[in-house]
């Protein structure tokens, strides 16, 4: 199940957040997963950084839950560029 959907020049896209933490980091990262929905899409995840860092992994997951539609628009599209 996508955290939440968004359209982008017509094509719809599920957005996942996962926490990421490298070996010797001080602070989690926040990475998103873009998954066209269309079954007929290609299925490959697209993911990207997004500008997030926390030292609580619950604290990074509501910062991403702040993050507009249109944030996630820009973060997908300059990605794919």
């Amino acid at each position: 199940m996508a955290w939440r959907k968004i359209d982008q020049d017509g094509v719809i896209w599920n957005v996942q957040a996962a926490a990421e933490w490298k070996a010797n980091a001080k602070y989690w990262r926040l990475m998103l997963s873009f998954r066209p929905a269309d079954k007929d899409q290609p299925r490959r995840a697209i993911w990207t950084a997004a500008p997030i860092e926390s030292d609580s992994k619950s604290s990074l997951f509501q910062e991403a839950e702040r993050l507009t539609d249109e944030a996630l628009r820009e973060m997908l599209v300059q990605t794919m560029s």
